[in-house]
């Protein structure tokens, strides 16, 4: 008895082990792009039972990589393996349907496989739920209800749960407001590199929300977001630097974090980057001396700046192509003396620039 037992348990040992070997050999040839080779041992091993191999499966028929993309196979794959707790192919299910991938939309399906995904303790489907619940997508909006999904996500390491939850703390959206609670989440996040979370710690640290101001703390946590290409904080980041807040005031450090933040795609940046050529201020323009600003690369900001839906660049440069805008009431026509000193002053003064200035402080 004892000796058939033994046959048995090696025989079965043997037999997952062949099952195993079948999803290796799929996924080596999907890696050497033998995608005939990796979808029929995939097959096998998905039909025998390996689940992983049913996720890897469903990904390349939902794709259509190396296989005829076909999203009725894929749901029929994805769905063996969700049924048997696979967490990678619930979520792409919710997705499908979320997006309306190869269906038409349907935010109830999507809801019912991020929720399957999230009780098996997967992260991203339990932010996706969050998300859906805050924003009442789908189903009722309920921000406590919602706090709780964020908080097992986060719990999950989903780190835009994390600072969702941060946000909702320091908000008291669905829960009681603690700004001591949204600034540690911050503080861990900021230290794994999540850069929206330094930003948002050095919005809070220059408005005094929620803890003591400090410009110094304000800046050094936007450094730290825009060394990290957090534009936003570049940006802000310029500004500290260009009127002396937390540190003396730095023109190079302040025209370095305009560009940054500027070659980012923040348009604020370009348009302040462009003021300060334009007008000679700190190291753009020698006012003693009349040193005469570059024109076209003042263009080219203001351009990109327009482009980017900023009024106030838009005029600016239509003045400078020599066109006639109304400013206050009063037409500024185009003269030969626009492009002196003290007629660049005086339209500048009109169009106020320093209160286009945007912090862009806001926790997301």
């Amino acid at each position: 008895m004892k000796t058939t037992i033994k046959i048995l348990i090696l025989t079965l040992c043997f037999n997952l082990n062949l099952f195993a070997n079948d999803f290796v050999i799929g996924y080596e040839s999907f890696q050497k792009k033998d995608y005939v080779k990796a979808e029929e041992y995939y097959k096998k091993a998905c039909d025998t039972g390996i689940f992983k191999a049913c996720y890897n499966l469903g990904y390349m028929y939902e794709q259509g990589q190396g296989v005829e993309q076909n999203f009725d196979k894929a749901i029929e794959i994805h769905s063996k393996a969700c049924d048997n707790a696979n967490i990678n192919s619930c979520y792409s299910i919710a997705l499908m349907y979320y997006y309306g991938k190869g269906f038409k939309q349907n935010d109830i399906k999507a809801y019912e496989f991020f929720h399957r995904g999230c009780s098996l303790e997967d992260g991203n489907s339990c932010n996706q739920l969050a998300n859906m619940i805050y924003y009442g997508k789908g189903v009722k909006q309920d921000y406590k209800n919602a706090s709780e999904y964020y908080k097992k996500a986060c719990d999950n390491n989903n780190l835009d749960s994390c600072l969702e939850l941060a946000n909702m703390y320091q908000k008291g959206e669905g829960v009681n407001q603690d700004y001591s609670k949204s600034t540690e989440i911050f503080l861990k996040l900021c230290d794994k590199g999540f850069t929206k979370a330094c930003h948002n710690l050095g919005f809070m640290y220059h408005q005094g929300y929620g803890i003591k101001q400090d410009y110094i703390k304000a800046r050094e946590f936007f450094k730290k977001a825009c060394d990290s290409n957090n534009f936003a904080s570049c940006l802000n980041l310029g500004i500290m630097y260009e009127l002396g807040l937390g540190g003396q005031k730095d023109s190079f450090k302040s025209k370095e974090s305009y560009e940054k933040a500027c070659d980012g795609g923040e348009v604020n940046a370009c348009y302040t980057l462009g003021l300060l050529y334009d007008s000679g201020i700190g190291l753009f323009y020698d006012l003693k001396n009349g040193i005469k600003q570059d024109d076209t690369k003042v263009k080219t900001l203001y351009k990109k700046a327009c482009d980017g839906k900023i009024e106030l660049a838009c005029k600016k440069y239509d003045l400078l192509n020599d066109k006639v805008i109304p400013i206050g009431g009063i037409q500024i026509p185009p003269t030969k003396s626009f492009y002196q000193i003290q007629n660049r002053a005086y339209i500048h003064r009109l169009l106020n620039p320093r209160k286009t200035l945007q912090w862009n402080f806001v926790p997301n």
